[in-house]
């Protein structure tokens, strides 16, 4: 207390007056001005701080005191009495600043040196040196001062520094320079385009001045200045202005001369206009006379004054650049009328359609001729007579055609039919010839046919008629012939009656062709010759009546075919129908119809008719049927692919089984699909009865792995038990030659203790050994032991013979009788029964528990007799 009376106030231990104190300090004063300095920086009291921070005004303590403070208040008054010493100073005005150098490299050391996100917000946006922004980009504390200053960056040179050396360092500043570079770049190229593309205009300009293409000049420049606009380019670059005022001379030189030939065209057309209306004087004047002849009024009396009214046009066209062709179109229309005029008919007769070929063709020639001297042009309308001349020109090119053509197939058929006569005559067909003859007749009445073929004609008819007076002998002699060989017939009885028939037949078709090639018939030898044929034919007639009964007997047959197939599938239960039966008697049925053959054609064919019918229904049910047997066949086929994949072998060996059972209550099918569909059913059964048999080797070669597995292991067991056996007989042993100790007793047991014989086995033989181990405290028990060990011994032999179906001596009976007696009231109690193998492999393994079986010579041997042939095959415990 009495301290602070002798203390400046400003070292006061009460902040409060520390405070008032340093408000009456002066910073011009050296002194005070150090005072204020070191309470700012040293200070406990916060508010203390602050009011020395008032006072003060320098930068650099400013920038000391910030990087040493820690109070976020006396660092935000640290900042703004900064702020506004740099406005005092003259260094910040508005927005812009202008830093000295002293001042600059405080704010940058401060910022390399301050981690206070505060300063580092405040005092950046003072920062505008490159190098500077570039050192901050680099070695600045806070991340978010490195990424300002990197994306301040403008300069190349800086950029690539920093980006170089931030690369590996700072992901974010690589990236912000690499980006700026890159957008740098892609200015630059931005830039240099757009100078390329300035100079191909300006080239473009310099063309089209030069060039002087008076057709698109105005396009070109119009496209050209707005390209240049469209792409911001400088209007006042003097090269441009420049084209631009060449260009502006040359579009009002083009201007210029555009305006005189328009004038030009003006005047031509003034002129062109005047020689039109005299044009259009010509070609009424030229109409008149034209129409005139089309509606076939008499233009000459009136063709003098059209005359001299177009000379009259004419002449004053005559001055007139045009005027050559038109005096040539007028003078044309002028020679068009005098030809029509002097060439036109003066009658009818050239309309008229005359009959006569000869006629038609020389009408067409002269029509064809005036048309022709007339030369009426194609581009003008045809005259009424002209159109009349046209159709009756057309209409005789159609008749004399048809003419032609008609002539023409009369003339090739007539060629034909002569062709047809010359090869029935070279044939001696005498009736055919003549027939031809007949057809030919009519052709010769024709003047132009005939003209053609009646030579040939005539020769033939000559040539017919030497053929029919040859044939008139030769006819005559066959017929004579025919007549001996039918005779001959009659007289013979050893022709088989169908042979007699046929010979009949070709003896009289030979006499209808003799009649066919002679014009001259004898009635004598035509009786003769049919009443040979008669008397020849009467075996014949016989024979054929046999036939016809029999015909008639096969008929009848067939028809009780139909009736009975008719009747039994009317009566047919299709409910539950024998499809094997109803197959057989379509079978039966077909092969019983063709047994009765021949038939009469008629009636035969009705009956067939009938049996056909019968037959479809029936084949159609019956292939139903088959069809159904496919389908369920096929399904059974599918089910039995299955099976393949199934595992367990075995049932699907049970499975396919039951569905070969399955095929052959199905019934049948098609002989063809049947064949194929068993044999596929068999191939897939000897594919799972051969996996089956695979499985089966395989489980035996597992059974006799696992069987031989079981027999090591049970040898391993035997020989264990064996061991164990000895162990206990060696310390009965020991026993009896008063060697035994209880820890020999103890090792015993703890070596029963350490192998792997199952508990109960264990369990047996520690009884044994302790029942040694008692007698070394009660010797006076070992009779007792050896009694019921002897007992025991004999029970288990006992059981053996019994199991064995052997008899025991006779001392057991009595013992034999009452085991059996008490197994058989087991049994009835617990209803079980052991095998026989177990009870045996029970019985060895009790028989190691007996202590001093070694003792019971005969009972031993008698033990070992039974075991002798017994092989243990496996082990129950």
């Amino acid at each position: 207390m009495f301290l602070n009376l002798f203390r400046p106030k400003w070292r006061h231990s009460d902040a409060t007056i520390r405070s008032r104190a340093v408000n009456q300090l002066n910073a011009q004063n050296a002194d005070e001005f150090e005072t204020l300095v070191n309470l700012a920086q040293q200070d406990p009291s916060a508010e203390v701080r602050k009011s020395a921070i008032s006072k003060i005004d320098s930068l650099s303590v400013f920038a000391k005191l910030l990087l040493s403070e820690t109070d976020t208040d006396v660092m935000a008054l640290l900042l703004t009495r900064l702020s506004q010493a740099l406005v005092m100073t003259g260094q910040i005005k508005g927005a812009k600043s202008q830093l000295t150098p002293e001042t600059h490299e405080i704010l940058v050391t401060l910022l390399l040196e301050s981690q206070a996100p505060a300063v580092h917000d405040t005092l950046f946006k003072y920062v505008a040196h490159q190098s500077s922004l570039a050192t901050l980009a680099l070695k600045s504390p806070l991340a978010s001062t490195r990424q300002q200053a990197a994306s301040a960056l403008t300069n190349i040179p800086e950029l690539e520094e920093v980006n170089k050396q931030s690369k590996g360092h700072d992901k974010v500043v690589f990236r912000i320079t690499k980006d700026a570079l890159n957008a740098h770049a892609e200015a630059l190229m931005a830039a240099q385009a757009k100078q390329n593309k300035q100079n191909e205009l300006l080239k473009s300009f310099s063309n089209l001045v030069d060039g002087q293409d008076k057709l698109h000049f105005v396009t070109r420049l119009k496209s050209l200045t707005d390209e240049w606009s469209n792409l911001n380019l400088d209007t006042q670059n003097d090269d441009y202005q420049t084209l631009v005022s060449k260009a502006n001379a040359y579009l009002a030189t083009l201007q210029e001369e555009e305006a005189a030939i328009q004038e030009n065209k003006r005047q031509s057309d003034q002129l062109r206009a005047s020689c039109e209306a005299h044009l259009n004087g010509l070609n009424v004047l030229v109409s008149s006379l034209t129409q005139q002849i089309q509606l076939e009024a008499n233009p000459l009396s009136e063709l003098n004054t059209q005359q001299n009214e177009l000379n009259k046009v004419l002449r004053i066209l005559t001055y007139k650049q045009d005027i050559p062709k038109l005096l040539e179109l007028a003078q044309q229309q002028l020679d068009l009328l005098a030809r029509y005029q002097q060439h036109s008919p003066n009658n009818d007769e050239l309309f008229a359609l005359p009959t006569s070929d000869i006629e038609q063709e020389k009408q067409l020639k002269r029509i064809q001729k005036i048309i022709k001297q007339i030369a009426w042009p194609s581009n003008l309308p045809l005259p009424l007579l002209l159109q009349q001349l046209e159709q009756t020109q057309s209409t005789l090119k159609q008749a004399l055609e048809q003419t032609q053509t008609k002539n023409s197939e009369a003339l090739a058929l007539a060629s034909k039919k002569l062709d047809q006569l010359t090869a029935f005559i070279n044939a001696g067909e005498t009736l055919n010839a003549q027939s031809v003859i007949d057809e030919l007749t009519p052709y010769l009445n024709d003047q132009v046919i005939s003209a053609r073929i009646e030579k040939s004609f005539k020769s033939e008819i000559a040539r017919l008629n030497e053929l029919l007076e040859w044939q008139s002998f030769a006819t005559q002699a066959k017929k004579e012939q025919l007549c001996l060989q039918m005779e001959a017939l009659a007289e013979n009885a050893s022709l088989e009656p169908s042979v007699l028939a046929e010979s009949i037949k070709e003896l009289q078709k030979e006499w209808k062709q003799l009649d066919q090639q002679g014009a001259q018939h004898s009635r004598e030898l035509w009786q003769r010759f049919h009443q040979a044929s008669q008397e020849a034919y009467k075996p014949c007639d016989e024979h054929f009546k046999r036939l016809s009964q029999e015909r008639a007997w096969n008929l009848s047959q067939r028809k009780a075919i139909c009736e009975y197939l008719s009747d039994y599938f009317q009566h047919l239960d299709w409910t539950a129908p024998d499809w094997k039966a109803i197959d057989q008697i379509a079978h039966t049925a077909k092969q019983e119809w063709k047994r009765f053959t021949p038939v009469d054609r008629s009636p035969g064919k009705l009956v067939q008719q009938q049996f056909n019918e019968l037959i479809s229904q029936i084949d159609t049910k019956i292939n139903a049927q088959k069809e159904s047997c496919a389908e369920a066949k096929k399904n059974l086929l599918e089910q039995a692919r299955e099976l393949l994949d199934l595992e367990d072998k075995r049932e699907a060996a049970e499975q396919v089984k039951r569905l070969q059972q399955q095929w052959k209550t199905v019934g049948t099918t098609f002989h063809s699909l049947e064949r194929r569909l068993w044999l596929e059913l068999r191939e897939i059964s000897d594919a799972v009865f051969a996996h089956l048999k695979q499985t089966q080797r395989q489980d035996n070669e597992k059974a006799k792995q696992v069987a031989n597995q079981r027999q090591k292991q049970h040898q391993q067991h035997l020989q264990l038990l064996k061991h164990m056996a000895a162990l206990c007989e060696n310390t009965e042993v020991l026993y009896a030659e008063s060697t035994l100790t209880p820890e020999l007793c103890l090792e015993a047991l703890n070596t029963l203790k350490s192998t792997s014989l199952p508990a109960p086995v264990v369990e047996g033989f520690t009884g044994r050994i302790k029942r040694v181990e008692g007698l070394l405290e009660n010797p006076d028990a070992l009779d007792t032991l050896l009694t019921s060990a002897q007992e025991e011994a004999r029970l288990v032999c006992i059981r053996l013979e019994i199991l064995k179906q052997q008899p025991s001596p006779e001392e057991d009976e009595t013992l034999r009788m009452a085991y059996q007696m008490q197994r058989l009231q087991d049994s009835l109690d617990s209803a079980s029964s052991l095998s026989h193998d177990a009870d045996v492999t029970d019985l060895i393994t009790e028989w190691s528990f007996v202590s001093f079986s070694w003792q019971f010579n005969e009972i031993e041997e008698r033990f070992y007799e039974l075991t002798q042939e017994h092989s243990l095959t496996e082990a129950s415990y």
